[in-house]
């Protein structure tokens, strides 16, 4: 029983939920593993059953606008765009398995951006590169390569990027919050009339998230498309040289490995992205910090060393008047030793040697 037959009777809700499940699984896994590309094979087997379910219950039509979709259907548009993220795992020795894969992921991610444009559910930085990128992908006509010629300049794709990068930010900022508050909703357990009455609420969450998700799959897919286009060209190239050539070539890369010179480069470019990294952490401290003079101590740290310094003022107020009225008393001492000099001075001048005795008569 094949793969198919076993996906006929589920549901397409619980295709939809075993698709994500299947690509979430293949996020970071070799493609050349073999149980890399079952899932693969898996994956491709249940987003075209999911894309036969949705067409059987004909939810989507060309004369349908947004507001038209149920809020449990928006999710289904992604479809187209998981399929081609399934595809581009694809991995096979022979180029031309490759380019197969690689045409009907491009193919599944026009379909999915011309069912957002006929929708009118993308953001104007995705409806740019929506459109640069369908007109890229069907480059028909010499008007529509003028029209591309006009659209794809260097300074409109360096414009789209831009968009692209600040549209991107904000849509997974935002699915963080939403998810965010469906998980916080769902561990409430609140009661049957207080989920009545949000009802409403979460349906318009439910609804935002899916449309943001659908807006950040188109931008992906846009960006995605100019890659696929490349590596179609460069694998049709490949797959033009005759199989022993190729082979041949395979094994004189393998066995010379890198080149010396590409080591040599990359070692170089891993100094300096070490260096630049350096120098952009000091750049990045000295742009973000204030332009005022921040504190260096705490009110209480500076009252204490206010107090610690009035004291030394204090104590070297105390000694210097110790030494004036020091310096003062000896002062004192000397001039009454000066005086106490002159007095006798004065005396000896007043009273000579000898003064008393010398008209004294022996006694007769």
């Amino acid at each position: 029983m094949s793969d198919s037959e076993d996906l006929q009777d589920v549901p397409l809700p619980a295709l939809f939920q075993r698709g994500r499940a299947l690509l979430k699984q293949l996020e970071g896994l070799p493609a050349s593993d073999a149980g890399t590309q079952q899932l693969v094979q898996r994956g491709g087997a249940v987003w075209r059953q999911a894309a036969a379910a949705a067409d059987a219950l004909a939810l989507f039509s060309s004369n349908e606008e947004l507001e038209d979709l149920a809020t449990a259907d928006i999710k289904y548009l992604l479809i187209p765009f998981y399929a081609a993220e399934a595809l581009t795992h694809t991995h096979a020795a022979d180029p031309r398995a490759r380019i197969a894969a690689l045409t009907s992921a491009a193919e599944q991610y026009r379909a999915f951006l011309h069912r957002c444009r006929q929708y009118g559910l993308l953001s104007p930085p995705a409806t740019a590169m929506a459109d640069a990128a369908l007109q890229q992908g069907d480059g028909g006509g010499d008007h529509g390569s003028k029209q591309q010629g006009r659209t794809l300049d260097a300074a409109t794709l360096r414009q789209n990027k831009i968009e692209k990068f600040k549209r991107e930010k904000y849509v997974k900022g935002r699915l963080a919050e939403l998810e965010q508050r469906q998980r916080q909703q769902a561990g409430a357990g609140e009661g049957e009339h207080a989920g009545g009455q949000r009802g409403g609420d979460a349906e318009e969450a439910d609804r935002e998230l899916w449309m943001l998700q659908a807006d950040l799959a188109a931008l992906q897919a846009a960006e995605r498309m100019g890659t696929l286009q490349q590596e179609v060209q460069i694998l049709a190239h490949a797959a033009a040289m005759p199989e022993q050539q190729r082979q041949r070539e395979r094994e004189q890369r393998q066995q010379a490995g890198p080149p010396p010179d590409l080591l040599r480069q990359l070692h170089a470019a891993a100094g300096g992205l070490a260096g630049a990294g350096a120098r952009r952490e000091q750049l990045a401290a000295g742009v973000f910090r204030p332009g005022h003079v921040q504190p260096t101590m705490s009110v209480e740290q500076f009252g204490e060393l206010e107090m610690v310094e009035q004291q030394r003022r204090e104590a070297a107020a105390k000694e210097r008047h110790e030494r004036q009225q020091a310096a003062r008393r000896a002062e004192d001492v000397e001039e009454e030793q000066v005086q106490q000099q002159r007095a006798w001075d004065d005396f000896k001048d007043d009273n000579p040697r000898g003064w008393g005795n010398s008209k004294l008569r022996p006694c007769s």
